[in-house]
């Protein structure tokens, strides 16, 4: 199919590869995403986690409706137009609604990991500038023309309509300060943890995943201002439907990149949201053992603290306390080895607060 659009499209068929290499990507980015959180014991399914499908749908019918415009590229029979200009609309109104979906799943992450009120204030007015963002260029879009025949048919008699082209481009405006704003939300936060100037490194460079999306709405930006979308209309769209297309996807690729931390814990690398978490609680006065949420692979722990073995989530988490010179000691039971019976043992006893919160 993609060798028949190529022939007869000279720029249609740039669009044709792009998807298909574009589409696998995200199903891989979702498909990790939900592989990471099982490895999380009792990971609920969050409200994040259905806006990802929520989005990825979306986006699979987005990047459809794109893909089928292709055929139309060359075309200037009036009948072909109006059916191109109704796959134009489509794609308008899906990448109105697509594209604050990611943004919407990682405030909810913001929110679960920052136990801040002002924080938490500045994400639902970022969360309501989304969803109002999303339903007013729905509504111009739809309503952009009178009548509604002319979205899609510029032959009708009478037809009045916006500057389509001034909407197109001031319309990602507030996605880019949405965007900033999201960038630099986590930065104070992670700077004032008491903890090692490399954690902070690492959790500056996982929050920046998150605004990926940032430079791609910026290059979508500069392709509207200039390419207009009306001068050769089937023609000039195939780069602006590609970047129209990208934009929600690199946001969704970039969601799902946050919490693939379980999958790097799995291949031995550093844990910097964990750290996070750590370093937030003990900011707040509490005192941690090491021990986070269950995870299903054995957790490494900080110098100086307890090591936990063997999670059992139908134990409060945990059922042994690992001991590298004396063996394990049952949590649960009795103790195989009173440590205070140990010959030349130093008896110190220690109070520690746990916490457990459910993500």
């Amino acid at each position: 199919m993609a060798d028949s659009l190529a022939s007869s499209n000279p720029i249609g068929w740039r669009l044709v590869i792009f998807t298909a290499f574009f589409i696998p990507l995200q199903i891989i980015a979702v498909a990790l995403r939900f592989y990471a959180r099982w490895l999380v014991v009792g990971q609920e399914f969050a409200l994040d986690d259905a806006l990802i499908l929520v989005s990825f749908v979306f986006q699979l019918s987005l990047t459809a409706v794109g893909v089928a415009t292709v055929p139309f590229v060359e075309e200037s029979d009036p009948s072909k137009l109006r059916d191109w200009g109704k796959y134009l609309l489509a794609i308008i109104t899906l990448y109105a609604v697509n594209v604050n979906l990611p943004k919407l799943a990682i405030l909810v992450l913001y929110k679960r990991l920052f136990p801040i009120r002002s924080t938490h204030i500045i994400i639902y007015l970022i969360a309501g500038i989304l969803v109002g963002g999303s339903i007013a260029n729905v509504a111009t879009a739809l309503a952009a023309c009178q009548p509604f025949e002319a979205n899609y048919n510029p032959t009708v008699p009478g037809a009045k309509c916006i500057n389509k082209d001034a909407f197109f481009i001031w319309a990602s405006v507030p996605n880019m300060i949405t965007d900033l704003v999201m960038l630099i939300l986590p930065l104070p936060i992670v700077w004032g943890l008491h903890n090692t100037k490399w954690v902070k490194i690492g959790l500056t460079l996982t929050f920046l995943v998150g605004s990926f999306g940032l430079a791609t709405s910026i290059i979508r930006f500069t392709t509207f201002v200039r390419t207009s979308s009306f001068d050769d209309t089937t023609y000039d769209n195939v780069d602006l439907v590609i970047w129209t297309v990208t934009e929600p996807g690199i946001y969704l690729i970039s969601a799902c990149l946050m919490t693939y931390r379980p999958l790097l814990e799995r291949l031995g690398r550093s844990r910097p949201m964990n750290s996070l978490k750590t370093s937030m609680n003990r900011s707040r006065g509490l005192k941690r053992t090491g021990y986070s949420d269950g995870q299903r692979s054995e957790r490494e722990t900080r110098s100086g603290s307890i090591p936990l073995k063997t999670i059992d989530k139908s134990n409060m988490g945990f059922t042994q306390l690992a001991d590298e010179e004396s063996g394990s000691k049952s949590v649960n039971g009795s103790p195989d080895l009173d440590p205070s019976s140990i010959n030349g043992a130093i008896k110190v006893t220690t109070n520690i607060e746990n916490t457990w919160s459910r993500q």
